[in-house]
């Protein structure tokens, strides 16, 4: 029985960025359509600036000061290389191997904010809306702090195309 939903957006983006695309639904739309008790949806964002109705609580990371490492990587020029490199394709790879990996630094962000890893704790499934946040949900899945974790980049369309039900009829 699922009981509380976790949604990771690591991107930093606002709702202008997100795109609500018709078709298969999304994984997160499933699980909340086929909750018979209802289902509790928590949001960590790294900045999502869009109102979602029916959101249990929505743990915005934008405001969040960067962790030591980040700010010591920035100092010694790794985020220059890291732009510098991702414009081709070898360099892209190296970058995914790397410190400054957008998923290693959102995770760096989750892991030093109280009530991210409260959110992380409390749910039973952590969805990745997109790239940045896969490592979040893998790392919550690893130390078992979830149950179950998916990649479901439709997931974005959470209040565009698709709600969450603030009561069960």
């Amino acid at each position: 029985m699922i009981r509380s939903i976790v949604v990771i957006i690591g991107s930093r983006h606002d709702a202008s960025q997100l795109s609500a695309l018709a078709g298969e639904p999304s994984r997160l739309q499933q699980l909340i359509e086929s909750s018979t008790d209802g289902v509790s949806v928590t949001l960590i964002s790294n900045g999502l600036d869009r109102p979602i109705p029916g959101l249990a609580a929505h743990v915005n990371l934008a405001a969040t000061q960067p962790s030591a490492i980040d700010r010591v990587l920035s100092r010694l020029g790794a985020t220059a290389l890291f732009r510098r490199l991702a414009t081709f394709p070898i360099g892209r790879l190296l970058n995914s191997m790397g410190p400054v990996d957008a998923g290693r630094v959102f995770w760096r962000t989750v892991r030093g904010s109280r009530d991210a890893m409260e959110a992380l704790a409390a749910a039973d499934i952590a969805i990745a809306a997109d790239m940045p946040a896969v490592r979040t949900a893998w790392k919550a899945l690893r130390a078992q702090r979830v149950t179950e974790a998916y990649y479901d980049h439709r997931a974005t369309s959470l209040g565009i195309t698709f709600g969450i039900p603030t009561a069960r009829n």
